[in-house]
């Protein structure tokens, strides 16, 4: 079997944080509130093609703090200075209209930033990661720090959390599931196999029923591209070839074609040539054909 899928996960904790109710659960679980006033939070999209590759899981506004919670399935030391991005391309989005140059102090809800991880390794139950640990000459009192909280959410861990958030609890009882099947199935039907028996169980039961078709098709696109991608290996095609075709996708994406009609014009699968302009997109305009190629082969590392 291949390395389980890190995307679905992702996929499906921001599918879930989209909705207010459970976003406020997790909020309350973490800070230990227990506010109840949905109407009072605010959903945070960034839509600019520009972020494709700086968004977080999930950003929303309550109680006067912006919450950034990210899902990850292997530990990443690298969160504090991805955080530093995601927020500043929100706060940026926040205060687009404001005068920055004014004499009146513009005010900002106070940033929180959470990483949730339920990848396979050991990992302890909560660190707070900081910015200050990536600097080349250390120093005790950086004049930019960012914290960021890593909590472990995998059974056994962090147990006064889990059992007073019932969003949590549920989506690491799916993920359970589908890791089981997982190691005899391929992930499309181990999804659907996890999905019934959820429901079943009344496990995640309304979200399940009513977004059944989203996550099915979610999971067939991204088990498609693991599945070009490694195929693509596995024929050994050279690298010289790869760096070629994403040339190609790159000449198109300045012509302004669409995802789907270069992937027509260039005979390639539509998710592979998705995955290629939203890397792209970090590279615009001189698009490092090498530093695309690096990234890409790493979303299935």
């Amino acid at each position: 079997m291949s390395k389980e899928n890190r995307q679905y996960k992702s996929s499906i904790f921001t599918m879930l944080l989209e909705d207010k109710s459970r976003a406020l659960d997790v909020y309350n679980a973490v800070n230990n509130t227990s506010y109840d006033n949905v109407d009072n939070l605010e959903i945070l999209m960034l839509e600019n093609a520009v972020y494709l590759t700086y968004r977080n899981d999930a950003s929303f506004v309550f109680s006067s703090m912006l919450n950034l919670y990210e899902h990850q399935s292997t530990y990443n030391p690298n969160m504090p200075l991805r955080d530093l991005i995601y927020v500043t391309n929100l706060i940026a989005e926040l205060v687009k209209d404001e005068d920055l140059y004014g004499r009146k102090l513009i005010r900002i809800p106070t940033p929180q930033f959470v990483t949730f991880y339920n990848g396979v390794e050991e990992q302890p139950e909560r660190v707070e990661m900081r910015l200050s640990d990536a600097y080349m000459v250390a120093t005790d009192n950086p004049q930019l720090e960012l914290k960021c909280t890593f909590i472990n959410i995998n059974p056994g861990n962090n147990l006064e959390l889990m059992s007073k958030c019932k969003t949590m609890r549920e989506y690491m009882i799916f993920v359970d599931k589908v890791r089981k099947y997982r190691q005899t199935m391929n992930l499309e039907i181990a999804i659907d196999v996890a999905m019934e028996e959820c429901i079943m169980e009344h496990v995640l039961e309304e979200f399940m029923k009513s977004q059944k078709a989203q996550v099915k098709s979610m999971s067939v696109l991204e088990f498609n591209l693991e599945k070009h991608l490694n195929t693509v290996r596995e024929e050994g095609r050279e690298e010289g070839a790869e760096l070629k075709m994403i040339t190609k996708i790159c000449q198109k994406i300045q012509k302004g074609k669409t995802i789907e009609a270069i992937a027509e014009e260039l005979e390639e699968d539509e998710e592979y040539v998705k995955r290629v302009c939203e890397i792209a997109n970090r590279f615009a305009p001189e698009y490092d054909i090498k530093k695309i190629y690096k990234e890409l082969c790493c979303f299935i590392a």
